[in-house]
């Protein structure tokens, strides 16, 4: 299945509910209601079904409905000489009006308008993977940022812990120092542990703040709003076997393969209508109205006419534009085709690195754990 039918917003800040923190999944629908980036994809696709719309009108006949009045005065001079009987006149009167529908068609023989409008549907298409490239990027990177804001408040807590166990034996140190029970060196030594320590503590709130102004700037959120994430918090926690129970069809509807796909697509379109403009192009245009000269009624019965004039066109000589065009698309359609193959290879390695990532680090948080007991 494509990711037109699978993937929307909901169900894919639905699927971060399997790390069963409501926090993130608030983080997760701001982001994808309020992200910048994600507004400029959006309009992205809005342009691409505009495209879209031009050209299935470009393939449909086109009508205009028009009308006009003129009245025109000739010299005497210029009447004698230029029209009958104008000798015998002062001046020549002129009047003539017109309403009726022009229409024009262009019959689709050799497939260029077909072309064009296949290539705006996969330009959509494209651009539709573009936005669900978009929201599993910005879901994931506001997920990421939301863990480390996790681990640097743990971190945090550690060292002004160990700092102030530190700064206990500093001080149990001196006791025995001023007793005289110890000399100096072992003071000094555990207090410049102890600073060392408390040196941390500045750099990790620092980089606390950033974290979450990383996250403000995420979900389209102003600054100070996102302050209840200062609490610190238990990273959330997902069963790993969920990871081995991922199909290796899924492969098949990452966004980026998608839209690299529907480029392709949408390019070879436009090498077939780059070919088709060497072809005839046939035009047939009409009129049906109502036409008058000499300023009778317009609306009377003998004023009814119409016009019929079907004509064609048959590129004889471009300075070769149009064959130079043609090699441009086929070039181009090429240079898709080796990004689309890129994009699997690269989809594919990225997939398998991170399962196996997921396996070594599941084994090294077993072998954490039971250090931690032996240690304990």
């Amino acid at each position: 299945a494509t990711p037109e039918a699978q993937m929307t917003s909901e169900t894919l800040s639905k699927w971060w509910g399997v790390f069963q923190d409501p926090k993130l999944d608030a983080l997760i629908d701001s982001a994808l209601k309020n992200n910048r980036d994600l507004e400029a994809a959006q309009a992205r696709v809005e342009e691409a079904r505009a495209q879209l719309g031009i050209a299935k009108g470009e393939m449909l006949p086109w009508f205009d409905l028009g009308g006009g009045w003129s009245r025109s005065e000739l010299p005497k001079g210029v009447a004698s000489k230029a029209l009958p009987g104008g000798a015998d006149v002062i001046k020549r009167n002129n009047q003539s009006s017109h309403l009726g529908i022009d229409a024009s068609w262009e019959p689709d023989f050799f497939g260029r308008l077909k072309a064009g409008k296949q290539a705006a549907v996969h330009d959509l298409a494209a651009q539709h993977a573009a936005l669900y490239s978009t929201w599993v990027t910005l879901s994931a990177e506001t997920a990421l940022n939301y863990m480390s804001l996790r681990t640097l408040q743990a971190d945090l807590a550690i060292v002004q812990r160990h700092a102030a166990l530190e700064d206990e034996k500093t001080q149990l140190l001196q006791d025995n120092f001023d007793a005289g029970l110890i000399s100096g060196y072992p003071v000094e030594s555990m207090r410049t542990q102890q600073k060392s320590t408390a040196a941390e503590i500045p750099k990790l709130k620092e980089s606390i703040q950033e974290t979450l102004t990383r996250l403000s700037v995420l979900t389209g959120t102003e600054l100070g709003q996102l302050d209840d994430l200062l609490t610190p918090q238990d990273l959330p926690q997902i069963d790993p076997c969920l990871y081995h129970a991922i199909p290796a069809e899924n492969l098949r509807q990452r966004p980026d393969i998608y839209e690299a796909e529907q480029k392709l697509a949408a390019q070879v379109a436009r090498t077939k209508e780059a070919r088709a403009e060497l072809k005839p192009r046939f035009t047939l245009e009409g009129f049906l109205g109502l036409l008058t000269l000499g300023g009778t009624n317009l609306f009377s019965s003998a004023a009814r006419g119409f016009a019929l004039a079907p004509s064609f066109a048959m590129p004889l000589f471009h300075g070769g534009t149009l064959r130079q065009n043609v090699k441009y698309q086929d070039a181009k359609a090429r240079e898709y085709q080796a990004e689309y193959e890129n994009a699997v290879l690269k989809a594919a390695g990225e997939v398998q690195d991170a399962m196996t990532s997921i396996v070594q680090e599941k084994e090294r948080k077993d072998s954490l754990y039971q250090g931690t007991a032996s240690a304990q």
